[in-house]
């Protein structure tokens, strides 16, 4: 029934005839007299005519052929004439390529089908799609109780689509148990393989993007484009996450090109059986901000929301929150939503019918009008309460159903299935379970080899589920894939096996399966698990989560690797090694799926047991993923255990760490960075160990605890030098010249040379992990010791490209280099490049499982909320930041947290709130030892005495208040850094104002602006200039406000008043001067 409409028509195959409804006449019905009407659902399709015979239909192929592009063709044409073929590639073979004709059916007569009801939803779907004429991105989500028409309502929808040129339309839908990567793709892809074969040579050449063999390899069935596979291959990352960061960036600039080029439709349906890569993928091809102008037309089912973890990660990732009840609520009200999130995403809510709506659907699926058909129409229409798919199957039965004694809702559904399964024929019946239990579109002829049907029986049985709309059927190569032509049925029929059966059923379709040769592993191992095989479901688990790793779909390989390393448990005859091998492999896939907690569960289980080096080797891993997924008390745990096995020890506070710190600094200046070089093979086993454990607490708590991971660092180095392994030497060299990078000016001669040295190592090893630390560090060199941020962004773009095309396991080291190119990009003034940058690199962090990384982009994100006006936004960035952060000491997060609600709060005109906030962090920033890093030090006197001055704006006594944000001034003026200096006139121009003393205040903010625009901070140097031109007044004053608003305005940012109130407070007391 379904089947037909949930094509794809952008190029799909040709839905079998009689997939959607049975004949429109008795005589074309099958000679059983309980023969049904046509299908409620398929009616609710279109009004378009069904074409009315293969011949017909490739009659048309000249104009499907040059309307292949669109969507299928209008409803007034297909109305005209029940023989016309339909003018899109989903209905005509349009080309060679289309499929021949199908062996299961004859040609179908005409039917005519019926759309009644759902204006509203149409109206909504079609006001969406004015977005493609404005060339802007929209979302639309079609959601409802299963059978209320979700899938007809698209499908009439894309029917009616038309244009000049009618869109590109790439339709799929997700299948239950489809055994598959990415398995909401899977239709879409194919579709996108068809339009890329059908365009030019030279339209394909504009369209592909550069890294389309990595978007291939996910995808091998674009590989038949032959564009795409004699595409050259650019250098490859051996990184995994970094792979699938390019295929998913290079299909997004894939479908940017097509809808540049005419508009673009993706629709999938069934969102409910997605998978969290396809969710992951999904999410990147719609977020903005820059996202492809295309409309993505989606569909889930209300009830499965609270069950269905990849359908509540899609929805929080579009933004749209719902409550089970709600959803219930919206289905029930068949409510239409507003647009949200200024228009980008739209949310329709498909209800029942109405009692009016219901009965004359009722009526064109009973063929008559007669008083007794009437009364009957009546009956059913009530017992539907709305729902058009059981109204379908309550017209199918043949019992009569009259007033208030007919069974309602689920139950009269129930009985009317089973009612048309029990009159079904043997062999029907066993074709059809075995469909069923397969649980996704499966090749007609293992299935009639699973039911055990003759050649001569699998055709009838085929048709008579066909025509009683049990079974949809699509053609697919040479073949026919069939499956059930809803969830209802295939539950209700697996419903009626019993274990027994339920498991023949399985062995039958693993059988028939293997016999293919081409099965996929994972559909092998879930049958035979069903069979009661375990043993060889594990290892074709195991397989198909190679399979899955191979096609980056972490997701799904992490799932199959925990599947298998179930399995294969119970076996007793397989190896310990073998066993804690796929446990090693599972957790690997784990961190590429972002799941580093689990991950560093599965490591620690493996290291039980295991020898010496390995076990140790296994909780390293399993102490890095804990730190990072925000898991510090189990992570510092095992760190303490790691550390006991190698004979090191773990100082227990922040003070004894930095008194460790500095004596490990004092022996590193007297025996300097000579050392003897020794290859690895050269060193002691033990002594690489220490090393590579002491690397492993630097790395995992650079991010948590700033002066035990300096701590660490140097010691790591002590040890690296005595050791004399030149790699591990430069690895620590980077590290440690980072670490006096963050001390500022006064470290800068010092994180010289050893930047110096790290770039030497680089070179003559050919190592291009140190050598992107190296350039990473550079950028921290020029950022923190001389607030060169534009020398510094240089050397970050570089780092980036190079960490990603040449290096492997470095998801640390790219967090660090965008996290630095983030904060460099702030200081610059460069909002509306962070609002294109921070939701792709949130999201990245995000499924690696970086919450460090999160919470700091997280809290970045503040910046763009606020150049928007959307203070609400802005907090809610800082508050799910911090939620998913340890509470225990006082981190980096913590720090950056407190930075994001006060700009926050400033914004708001709440300082009050924002210096008490400050007052009681305080000591536990100086406890944390945060304060010895010179630009979080800059930034927590900057911020104090900045919300000092805003709080004596309305202060009764404001001088207190005026004399604490000046002692912060003059901290600041020891410093002596040319980043920070401007800070020190733009404090003292507010206090001056707020003491009277305008013309101090106005030469102040002179001062402060001319220093800002020397240290490349335009927006500070336009707050200042905008408070000056506020107090000068008159054409001086205007030009000045003029030229700040000018460079705000640059930036995107709505309220250049408030924003400049935020960064240059202590102005909002006085009378200003005016423009007259």
């Amino acid at each position: 029934m379904e089947g037909a409409e949930r094509q794809d028509p952008e190029g799909a195959e040709p839905p079998l005839q009689g997939a959607e409804a049975a004949p429109a006449n008795a005589e074309a019905a099958p000679a059983s007299a309980e023969a049904a009407p046509a299908s409620a659902e398929a009616a609710q399709a279109s009004a378009e005519a069904a074409p009315a015979s293969a011949e017909a239909a490739q009659a048309s192929a000249e104009a499907a052929q040059a309307s292949a592009e669109a969507a299928p063709a209008n409803a007034e044409a297909a109305q005209a004439s029940a023989e016309a073929a339909p003018a899109s590639a989903e209905a005509a073979p349009a080309s060679a390529e289309a499929a021949p004709a199908s062996a299961l059916l004859p040609p179908a007569p005409p039917t005519i089908e019926h759309f009644i009801g759902r204006r509203p939803h149409l109206r909504a779907l079609q006001r969406a799609a004015e977005a493609l004429v404005l060339e802007r991105p929209v979302a639309v989500l079609v959601h409802g109780a299963a059978g209320m028409g979700k899938s007809a309502l698209i499908h009439h929808f894309l029917m009616g689509l038309r244009r000049d040129k009618g869109p590109v339309v790439l339709r799929g839908r997700c299948a239950l148990a489809a055994a598959e990567s990415y398995k909401a793709f899977g239709g879409v892809m194919e579709a996108l393989s068809r339009f890329l074969r059908r365009v030019s040579d030279d339209e394909v050449e504009r369209l592909l993007p550069r890294d389309v063999r990595a978007l291939a390899r996910v995808f091998p069935v674009l590989s038949r484009v032959p564009a795409v596979a004699s595409a050259p291959r650019p250098s490859e990352s051996p990184d995994a996450q970094e792979l699938r960061q390019r295929s998913f960036a290079a299909l997004r600039q894939l479908l940017w090109r097509i809808a540049e080029r005419s508009p673009l439709v993706v629709a999938i349906e069934d969102l409910q059986w997605s998978d969290i890569d396809s969710v992951a993928l999904l999410l990147e091809l719609t977020r903005p901000p820059d996202a492809p102008a295309m409309m993505f037309l989606g569909s889930f089912r209300d009830e499965d929301v609270a069950t269905s973890a990849p359908l509540r990660a899609l929805l929080d990732g579009m933004g749209l929150e719902r409550r089970d009840a709600e959803a219930e609520s919206a289905g029930a009200r068949g409510r239409i939503e507003p647009a949200r999130r200024d228009g980008e995403l739209r949310e329709i809510a498909v209800g029942p019918l109405s009692p009016l709506e219901a009965e004359e659907l009722s009526l064109a699926l009973l063929f008559a009008r007669d008083d007794v058909t009437r009364a009957r129409a009546d009956a059913i229409a009530r017992a539907s309460r709305g729902n058009p798919r059981l109204l379908g199957e309550l017209a199918r039965d043949a019992q009569e159903l009259s007033g208030e004694d007919g069974a309602r809702g689920d139950a009269a559904w129930g009985r009317a299935l089973d009612a048309r399964l029990r009159r079904l024929p043997a062999q029907a019946l066993r074709l059809l379970e075995v469909i069923a239990v397969a649980g996704e579109p499966i090749d007609a002829a293992v299935v009639a080899r699973a039911a055990k049907l003759r050649d001569d029986e699998r055709a009838p049985a085929m048709t008579l589920l066909l025509m009683e709309d049990l079974i949809s059927a699509r053609r697919a190569g040479e073949g026919e894939l069939v499956e059930a032509s809803h969830d209802r049925v295939r539950a209700a029929v697996v419903g009626r096996l019993d274990p027994e059966q339920l498991a023949a059923r399985h062995r039958r379709l693993g059988r028939a399966l293997e016999a293919l040769g081409t099965a996929d592993a994972e559909a092998l191992s879930r049958h035979w698990l069903g069979a009661g095989d375990a043993a060889r479901a594990g290892r074709l688990a195991e397989r198909a989560a190679e399979e899955a790793a191979e096609a980056l779909a972490f997701e799904r390989a992490a799932r199959l690797y925990e599947l298998a390393l179930g399995l294969r448990s119970r076996e007793a005859d397989v190896p310990e090694a073998e066993r804690r091998a796929l446990g090693v492999r599972c957790a690997d896939a784990l961190v590429n799926a972002g799941k580093s907690a689990e991950a560093a569960r599965i490591y620690a289980a493996a290291a039980e047991g295991a020898d010496g080096a390995l076990s140790l080797e296994l909780r390293r891993r399993a102490a890095e993923q804990y730190l990072r997924s925000g898991h510090i008390d189990e992570g510092i745990e095992l760190v303490r255990a790691v550390l006991r096995a190698v004979g090191l020890s773990f100082p227990e506070t922040p003070r004894r760490a930095l008194v460790a710190l500095l004596l490990h600094r004092a022996e590193l200046r007297l025996r300097g960075l000579r050392f003897r070089e020794r290859s690895e093979a050269e060193v002691r086993p033990e002594d690489l160990a220490r090393i590579d454990a002491c690397w492993t607490v630097t790395v995992g708590l650079s991010g948590v605890d700033m002066v035990r991971s300096a701590e660490f660092s140097a010691r790591a180095l002590l040890l690296a030098l005595r050791a004399g392994e030149p790699y591990r030497v430069g690895r620590a060299l980077a590290f440690e010249a980072s670490s006096a990078c963050m001390m500022g000016a006064p470290g800068r001669a010092r994180a010289e040379e050893l930047v110096a040295a790290v770039r030497a190592l680089s070179e003559r090893l050919d190592s291009p992990h140190l050598l992107g630390l190296s350039m990473m560090v550079s950028g921290m060199l020029e950022a923190f010791t001389a607030g060169r941020w534009k020398a510094a962004s240089a050397w970050y773009e570089v780092a980036d490209e190079l960490l990603r095309d040449r290096c492997a396991g470095v998801s640390w080291e790219l967090a660090t280099t965008q996290l630095m190119a983030s904060w460099a990009r702030y200081y610059r003034g460069q909002i509306d490049a962070l609002a294109r940058t921070t939701p792709a690199v949130l999201r990245a962090a995000e499924q690696r499982g970086d919450l460090y990384a999160a919470a700091i982009f997280s809290v970045q994100a503040t910046w763009v909320a606020l150049a928007s006006d959307d203070v609400a936004g802005a907090r809610g960035a800082i508050a799910g930041a911090l939620s998913r952060w340890t509470t225990s000491g006082f981190h980096l997060e913590h720090f950056v947290g407190l930075l994001g609600e006060t700009y926050v709060d400033r914004y708001a005109g709440r300082a009050g709130a924002a210096m008490k906030r400050l007052t009681d962090a305080w000591p536990r920033l100086e406890g944390s030892m945060l304060l010895m890093m010179q630009n979080s030090r800059v930034m927590a006197h900057v911020e104090r005495a900045c919300t000092a001055l805003a709080v004596a704006e309305a202060a009764p006594e404001p001088e207190p208040l005026i004399q604490a944000a000046l002692r912060d001034a003059a901290a600041l003026a020891r410093e002596k850094t040319a980043w920070s200096d401007p800070f020190v006139p733009l404090i003292r121009a507010g206090a001056a104002e707020l003491r009277g003393d305008r013309e101090a205040a106005i030469a102040q903010l002179e001062a402060a602006a001319a220093g800002f625009d020397a240290a490349d901070m335009p927006l500070y140097a336009a707050a200042a200039r905008r408070q000056a031109g506020e107090l000068l007044g008159g054409e001086k004053g205007l030009q000045r406000l003029l030229v700040a608003d000018a460079v705000m305005a640059r930036e995107r940012i709505k309220s250049p008043a408030r924003w400049a109130a935020m960064l240059a407070p202590g102005f909002g007391r006085g009378e200003r001067v005016g423009w007259g």
